[in-house]
C-alpha cells in the first residue's frame, strides 16, 4: 500500500497547541508564545492574517502569552492560554469582542454547546476547575470543583459535561450542576475526549491507549482498548464511522469504528501532532514540529462532508465589516432580536434575579419590563425597615458626634500600673463646679 502524503504542507515558525476550521476551511491555529493566532488558508497555506496579541494601547483584549486551545461556533472563535484567560473573536471582523477572566491557571481546555441562555461555554483549567460562562455578559455563570490535578480536556453531550485529568475522568450532570460518576480509566493523564453518535465516550492518554466507553452517564463499562500508538494519545477527532486519533509519535491514525482496526496511519510529523481539524474532507494536523500538513481523506470518510467554497480573504471587505459594526453599536437595542416567545416563556419560569443574571447586559428596567417580573411592595417595605436604621446610624456616628480630643484624655505610664500608683493629680483638671480635682 502505497503510503499517502500531505496534500500541503507549510511551516508556521512556533510550536502549535491548538487549532480549528471555519466552514469552507479556514485555519486559526494558535501556540506562539507571543500570544497571536495565525489564520491560514488551507489550500495553499498562505498566512492570511492573525488575531493580534495583547498591546499596551488596549488592554485586556488578546493573549500575552501561548495560545493553547482553539474552538468555535455561531457566535465566534474562542482561545484560550497560558495567560489564565480566554478571548472571543469575531469572525467576521477578525477582532477580539470580549475577554473572559477567573481562572487561577493556564486554561487548556475549551468546549462549546448550544445554549438557548448563552450559557454554553465550558473551559478546564490547571487551576482544577471547569468554568461555564455565559457570553452574554462574560461572567462565569457556575464552576465546577472536585478534580485533584490539572483539568486537559472536556466535552459535552445534550445533558452531561465529561472532563479528563490525571488518569481519570468525571461526569457531571450540567442542569444539577454536580459530579455524578468518577471512572478511573487509564494509567496516567487523560488528555482528549470525544462523544460518538451513539452516545459512546472515547478517551485518549499518556499510557497510549484509547477507551471506548459505553452509557459513560451509568454503568460506564469499558468496551473496548485501542492500541496503537506509541506514545500520548494527544487529539481525538470522530466523523461519521471514522475515527482519527494523534499522538506524540508524530503519526496520525484512522480507525474503522465497525471493525475498531487501524484503516491507516498518517506519516508526515516529525514530533508531537497535538491538535486536528476536519473540513471540506481535508484533515489538517499541527504539530510541535512547527508545522501543519493537510490530508485530502476523502477516501477514507464513510460519510462525505458537503462542500462549502472557500472565501479568500479580503481586507477591504473586513474592513467594512468593521466599520459596519462600530455604526451598529450606536443603534438601539432590537427587541425581537433578544426576545421571542419561546425564550420570554422560559425566563418567566426562572428566578428573576438568576434571570437578571442571564441579560444583565441590558437596562435593567428594559429587562424587567419585557419579562413582566412584579416587585412586591411588601418586600420593598421591609427592604426599607433595614435599610432606614443603618442610615440613622450612619447620621448619628458621623454628622453628629464629635471626636474626643487627646488633651482630654488622661492615662498612666506602665511603670505606674505595674507600681499601683494612681494618676497624679493634675493643675488643670478642675471639677464642674470649678474646684480642684483631688
Amino acid at each position: 500500500m502505497t503510503q499517502r502524503i500531505p496534500a500541503a504542507r507549510w511551516t508556521t515558525g512556533d510550536r502549535m497547541y491548538g487549532m480549528t476550521a471555519l466552514p469552507g476551511g479556514r485555519l486559526f491555529v494558535g501556540g506562539a508564545g507571543s500570544g497571536e493566532v495565525k489564520v491560514y488558508d488551507p489550500r495553499n497555506g498562505k498566512l492570511e492574517t492573525q488575531l493580534e496579541p495583547m498591546s499596551s494601547e488596549v488592554e485586556g483584549v488578546g493573549h500575552s502569552d501561548a495560545v493553547l486551545a482553539v474552538t468555535y461556533n455561531s457566535l465566534g472563535i474562542f482561545t484560550s492560554g497560558a495567560d489564565l484567560s480566554i478571548m472571543q473573536w469575531d469572525h467576521n471582523t477578525y477582532e477580539c469582542i470580549k475577554s473572559y477572566m477567573g481562572h487561577k491557571g493556564l486554561v487548556a481546555a475549551l468546549c462549546v454547546m448550544p445554549s438557548d441562555y448563552g450559557t454554553g461555554l465550558f473551559s478546564g483549567s490547571d487551576d482544577r476547575t471547569i468554568k461555564q460562562w455565559n457570553t452574554n455578559t462574560s461572567k462565569c455563570v457556575f464552576t465546577f470543583k472536585g478534580h485533584k490535578s490539572a483539568v486537559n480536556c472536556i466535552t459535552t453531550s445534550d445533558r452531561w459535561l465529561f472532563s479528563g485529568s490525571k488518569s481519570i475522568i468525571k461526569v457531571w450532570s450540567i442542569s444539577a450542576r454536580k459530579c455524578i460518576r468518577q471512572i478511573d480509566a487509564h494509567t496516567d493523564a487523560v488528555w482528549s475526549l470525544r462523544i460518538t453518535g451513539e452516545g459512546q465516550l472515547i478517551s485518549g492518554s499518556s499510557d497510549s491507549t484509547i477507551k471506548v466507553w459505553d452509557d459513560p452517564a451509568g454503568r460506564a463499562e469499558c468496551e473496548r482498548v485501542l492500541m496503537g500508538h506509541q506514545g500520548q494519545v494527544r487529539s481525538l477527532l470522530v466523523h461519521g464511522l471514522i475515527l482519527f486519533s494523534c499522538s506524540k509519535d508524530g503519526t496520525v491514525a484512522c480507525w474503522d469504528m465497525e471493525t475498531w482496526k487501524v484503516k491507516e496511519v498518517l506519516f508526515g510529523h516529525e514530533k508531537t501532532v497535538t491538535c486536528m481539524t476536519l473540513q471540506n474532507n481535508q484533515l489538517c494536523t499541527c504539530s510541535f514540529d512547527k508545522h501543519v500538513n493537510r490530508w485530502d481523506v476523502t477516501d477514507l470518510l464513510t460519510v462525505k462532508q458537503p462542500i462549502t467554497q472557500f472565501i479568500p480573504y479580503d481586507n477591504e471587505r473586513v474592513e467594512k465589516e468593521r466599520k459596519k459594526k462600530k455604526d451598529d453599536a450606536y443603534h438601539t437595542h432590537d427587541e425581537k432580536k433578544y426576545y421571542n416567545k419561546e425564550k420570554k416563556r422560559a425566563l418567566i419560569k426562572m428566578d428573576p434575579r438568576e434571570a437578571v443574571f442571564h441579560y444583565d447586559a441590558l437596562p435593567i428596567n428594559f429587562v424587567i419590563d419585557k419579562l413582566d417580573y412584579k416587585v412586591k411592595s411588601s418586600k420593598l417595605f421591609l427592604d426599607s425597615i433595614v435599610f432606614i436604621p443603618f442610615l440613622l446610624m450612619f447620621v448619628f456616628f458621623f454628622l453628629v458626634s464629635r471626636e474626643i480630643e487627646q488633651s482630654y484624655f488622661i492615662t498612666r505610664a506602665a511603670t505606674d500600673v505595674m507600681e499601683g500608683n494612681e494618676i497624679a493629680r493634675q493643675p488643670w483638671c478642675r471639677l464642674p463646679d470649678g474646684s480642684p480635682w483631688d
